[in-house]
């Protein structure tokens, strides 16, 4: 029996413990980050802008604020530091709330930052247990801070709008590399590949009619060594990355018949594979094999059902992949940048072989014999077969 009391009094006292939350953060004294944007200043200082939730915002885009104005559903605080932990807390000093970064939708760099290295961000970043590794980061062409106070008449933030653009570039278009943040450490991380970045380009406001507002669009990938960003890759460059990487899940390749009209198929499907060639311990050369399904939408005069135009349709394509492909190759050797992830491929299939090129790998990465094999099927001609018959 006074074992049984000693057991209940010690599972009371355990349980007392236990209760509670002894570092709870009530809701109403946060301050809910949607984006956070690093950059530097003339004198080197790491400069942090926050845009987090307006809590008195309520309903709709805009509110009413005082004396008949208009209040917009998210706030933006700028602060400096010495380094990007310092910067962020110095943003205590303009703001009555803590911040809380559970909720960041998008961790943006300014060019003249990724070009003098994000390793300190990024080993901020890493090591901040409220930022989720699921962000997504971008490169900015152009003032941060005038994006931020950019409206997107769709979205209830720039940040939500900047997130929304990205994910449905990479969606519909295949433009950009659907890496979280996450992947981009990682890459930092590995042997024999380099990391990018989408990036995104600040639109003047001249001739985007009342209120002045900037616009933002897609213009491709920073291309990085290491931690520093070293060249650009434009959009048509970005597809190539995109195409060698197996990641395109949609996108239009258009491209002219030879009877003059234009044909238009998605992409519905891509996988890709890189094979190092070693014989007797020497890396020879590489054959990456890119695999492409596509849906036929529109091909004015083409009959799928005729052989030679079908099989015209699925060279066509093989033909347009391999170009954008070999012009990324060609980029990224310039940029002595591997952005492909070839010695990777090198070190998980011999590391002794690795081990023998790694110290030498930016200048055998510019002139190994890289074979490009693309293998294109439209597999579905749609509704219609064969094309429409038309009276001249």
């Amino acid at each position: 029996m006074m074992a049984k009391r000693i057991i209940l009094a010690a599972l009371l006292i355990i349980s007392l413990l236990l209760s509670g939350c002894w570092n709870r953060r009530e809701p109403e004294d946060l301050a809910f980050v949607l984006g956070l944007a690093f950059d530097l200043d003339e004198r080197g200082l790491y400069e942090v802008t926050a845009q987090f939730v307006n809590p008195r915002f309520t309903g709709g885009f805009q509110g009413a604020g005082e004396g008949g104005g208009r209040q917009k559903p998210y706030l933006n605080h700028s602060a400096k530091g010495r380094t990007p932990f310092e910067a962020v807390r110095n943003l205590s000093l303009s703001t009555s709330r803590i911040l809380d970064s559970s909720h960041t939708q998008v961790l943006l760099f300014s060019e003249r930052l990724a070009r003098q290295g994000l390793a300190t961000v990024s080993d901020f970043v890493d090591r901040n247990p409220h930022l989720r590794l699921t962000i997504t980061p971008l490169i900015i062409e152009g003032d941060l801070k005038q994006l931020l106070q950019s409206d997107f008449p769709l979205e209830t933030s720039p940040a939500h709008g900047l997130k929304g653009l990205y994910n449905l570039t990479q969606f519909e278009r295949s433009l950009v590399m659907p890496e979280p943040l996450i992947e981009k450490l990682r890459k930092l991380a590995r042997p024999g590949v380099e990391m990018t970045m989408a990036r995104l380009a600040v639109v003047g406001a001249e001739g985007l009619g009342q209120g002045g507002q900037f616009a933002v669009r897609i213009a491709g990938e920073a291309v990085f060594k290491r931690d520093r960003m070293v060249g650009k890759l434009n959009v048509s460059e970005s597809s190539g990355l995109i195409w060698l990487s197996g990641k395109a899940r949609s996108g239009p390749v258009v491209f002219k018949t030879p009877d003059g009209n234009y044909a238009s198929i998605n992409v519905i499907s891509n996988r890709s594979e890189i094979e190092p060639q070693i014989k007797g311990g020497r890396l020879e050369g590489f054959r990456i094999t890119v695999r492409v399904r596509g849906q036929l939408y529109s091909a004015p005069g083409i009959d799928t059902t005729q052989k030679d135009q079908y099989e015209y349709l699925n060279s066509k394509l093989a033909d347009l992949v391999r170009q954008d492909i070999e012009l990324v190759l060609n980029k990224a050797r310039g940029y002595g940048s591997d952005i492909f992830g070839l010695g990777k491929e090198v070190h998980c299939h011999n590391n002794k072989v690795w081990q023998g090129l790694e110290n030498n790998w930016e200048e055998i990465f510019r002139t190994i014999p890289v074979r490009i094999d693309v293998q294109a099927v439209v597999e579905r001609p749609g509704l219609a077969v064969s094309p429409s018959p038309i009276d001249d």
